[in-house]
């Protein structure tokens, strides 16, 4: 039997997780009440930037959003086999809801969609966002899947990367996350890559979701993984 003063102990530490993870919640919910209510600030200036061409990969660094997103979506669009798409935060806003729909249309022709998002930084989003067609495969990531994760302090670490890989030929990968408000209102930097490095990012993404998968099928192995120092 437990002694009382260790009981006492683990239910105080248990006590005050639940109770830091809500305050955490309620600054969130307040913070994206309080931005849907503020003026939007005029876009700030930004330029395209050429493409490069580093060690046979094209790449492309964006800092404006909706360049960005425009981008992506163009990539998504154009997919005829495979689309991997993992996010930090991806908000069910009208944009959110566009980057949904268009991975349900190429799911529905017949394109193997992967989805990641981190499931702490979407709790202020919708539950009816966060349910997607069957045709999609979709990961929700959370650190603390099983009660004695709370022990392992491995387990405390986010999915803060953000990473699309169409086809294994196109790739972006940066600091944007998926939303109205990081279209024209954020400062953040993105690299889109085309040519072998995608490659590397898919293999990226299928480790991530095969240690993680739980009950879900695992991702097929691609091949051998490529490496260039000159884009790492």
């Amino acid at each position: 039997m437990i002694p009382y003063a260790w009981r006492r102990m683990l239910f105080w530490f248990l006590g005050v997780l639940v109770a830091v993870q809500s305050l955490i919640i309620s600054v969130l919910v307040f913070i994206s009440e309080w931005r849907k209510r503020r003026a939007p600030p005029p876009a700030f200036p930004h330029e395209r930037r050429q493409i490069a061409e580093v060690d046979g990969n094209d790449v492309r660094i964006y800092t404006y959003g909706q360049d960005l997103y425009n981008a992506m979506l163009s990539a998504i669009d154009n997919a005829r086999e495979t689309i991997y798409l993992e996010t930090f935060i991806w908000k069910g806003d009208p944009l959110g809801e566009t980057f949904k729909e268009r991975l349900a249309r190429k799911a529905a022709e017949g394109v193997q969609v992967y989805v990641i998002f981190d499931k702490f930084a979407n709790m202020v989003v919708a539950p009816s966002f966060k349910r997607f067609p069957a045709t999609i495969n979709v990961l929700e990531y959370s650190t603390l899947e099983r009660p004695w994760y709370l022990f392992d302090p491995r387990r405390y670490a986010r999915d803060h990367r953000k990473l699309l890989i169409v086809d294994h030929e196109v790739a972006f990968i940066g600091g944007f996350n998926i939303g109205k408000l990081y279209a024209t209102e954020w400062r953040d930097t993105h690299l889109r890559l085309r040519g072998p490095a995608s490659l590397d990012l898919a293999h990226a993404f299928i480790d991530f979701w095969n240690n993680n998968r739980e009950h879900r099928p695992p991702m097929p192995p691609i091949g051998e993984r490529p490496w260039s120092p000159c884009i790492r």
